[in-house]
């Protein structure tokens, strides 16, 4: 990671890090982060889509080996807490019975609210932005100011297990279904090391 740390730091221009959805890589991204801040490799960008974007935003908003110890506490204590369902079979009745989804995204919700300190993209120490699909156009669209947790919702709202999440009159999906690793988004940035 030394050599990393000087070639990033030998490169001009920002450092943006692109977390991609995946469910479980989710868990795999608190390694990488961590790895980040022990070798002081601070982005100035954060890019997520899906469960990168909900790790994007914890990680934005405190950036620090504390930040990153409560978030793999987080990841350590999912299991049991209900945020996805377990059981093909009871699911397979669920989503006959409700259409859209088969679970709901109240306690992502709740789990967000609780573990986000800040309410907007603006309060985050770092610049973060998350995808998510435009339900009716099928296109990509990134959240980048504004209230948070909503947009991290609908970055994460895995078609038929979780349901769209309406932003202004607009119903979004998960944002893995258009850009799953948005590593363009960050090409876009100009002279961007990724």
């Amino acid at each position: 990671m030394g050599k990393l740390r000087d070639l990033l730091r030998r490169r001009p221009g920002p450092i943006a890090v692109v977390l991609s959805g995946g469910g479980t890589y989710g868990a795999i991204q608190v390694g990488m982060l961590r790895s980040l801040v022990e070798h002081d490799i601070r982005p100035e960008f954060v890019l997520g889509s899906s469960i990168g974007a909900v790790n994007g935003a914890i990680y934005a908003q405190d950036p620090t080996l504390s930040g990153l110890a409560r978030l793999e506490e987080l990841w350590r204590g999912l299991d049991g807490q209900g945020i996805l369902p377990t059981g093909w079979i009871p699911n397979a009745l669920a989503l006959a019975r409700k259409g859209e989804a088969i679970h709901s995204n109240d306690r992502l919700r709740g789990l967000l609210e609780g573990v986000l300190r800040a309410d907007t993209f603006e309060d985050l120490d770092l610049p973060f932005q998350c995808v998510a699909t435009d339900v009716v156009d099928a296109r990509e669209v990134w959240f980048t100011t504004g209230r948070l947790v909503d947009p991290i919702l609908a970055s994460a709202a895995l078609p038929g297990i979780l349901p769209a999440v309406e932003i202004e009159g607009v119903r979004y999906l998960d944002g893995g279904i258009v850009n799953d690793v948005p590593i363009y988004r960050a090409v876009a940035l100009e002279d961007t090391t990724i």
